[in-house]
């Protein structure tokens, strides 16, 4: 199933723009519901679709990849290398709640391969969004 959400007024290129991959759809609920107060100031994407990432960055010229690790169509991994490869300037984050391993050591592999912070699941919300305004406020 393919769900692509868009949370924005209008385009405004002094806003961040962000995208929100997971396969999971409760995780892109809340997400969604956590980040609405946040509509001034980013401009949020996200998507169920792990194979629709690199379509996605390179359309809504995304400032910061917030990835799950473990998807069926692609994984977190493959899409932190297509982007570091395609498009070096995206900051990334990566989210997971871990599979047959820990999340710990797929959040690890991540950081290793260019992921610039990790959160293991489940996270608080302001965590979460204090990791976003962390990367968003630094010039890489």
């Amino acid at each position: 199933m393919r769900y692509i959400v868009e949370l924005k007024a209008h385009t405004n290129p002094m806003k961040k723009r962000i995208l929100i991959v997971d396969d999971e759809q409760g995780v892109l609920n809340s997400l969604q519901r956590a980040l609405k107060p946040f509509n001034n100031e980013y401009e949020i994407y996200m998507t169920s679709n792990s194979a629709d990432v690199k379509k996605l960055i390179a359309e809504k010229n995304i400032d910061l990849l917030i990835t799950d690790i473990l998807m069926p169509e692609k994984d977190g991994i493959e899409i932190i290398n297509e982007t570091q490869e395609n498009n070096p300037s995206v900051k990334i984050m990566t989210i997971s709640g871990g599979g047959l391993i820990e999340a710990d050591t797929y959040l690890d592999i991540a950081l290793e391969i260019g992921s610039l912070y990790s959160l293991k699941k489940p996270f608080s919300i302001d965590e979460f969004i204090s990791a976003i305004r962390q990367l968003l406020s630094t010039d890489e």
